[in-house]
């Protein structure tokens, strides 16, 4: 029996940890002049949940990028970059800006 508890608590926390924590391109984290970027520029294909698609598809990247650079001030432009380079990398995705198509 305590062989059993102690396996099925070691298989639980090895399953928790190898499900890497994602966040969407919806994330609370994006600065305000940012969401709308993400949110409604996107030319692609792709679903709006779809992280993989969307961050494997330049011109999303390309549009949400210079729409980030212009609607924001310097300090959230970076802060927004920095989101979406790491929503991408959650998600296997290295990315380098600047972005181009």
């Amino acid at each position: 029996m305590r062989f059993s508890t102690v396996f099925v608590c070691s298989a639980l926390a090895a399953l928790a940890s190898a499900t890497p924590a994602t966040h969407s391109f919806q994330s609370r984290a994006l600065p305000n002049c940012a969401v709308s970027c993400v949110t409604e520029n996107n030319p692609s294909a792709c679903s709006a949940t779809d992280n993989v698609c969307l961050c494997n598809n330049k011109e999303f990247l390309y549009t949400t990028t210079n729409c980030i650079e212009n609607a924001c001030a310097h300090a959230d432009i970076t802060s927004g970059l920095e989101e979406v380079k790491a929503i991408c990398g959650s998600v296997g995705v290295p990315l380098t800006f600047p972005i181009s198509i």
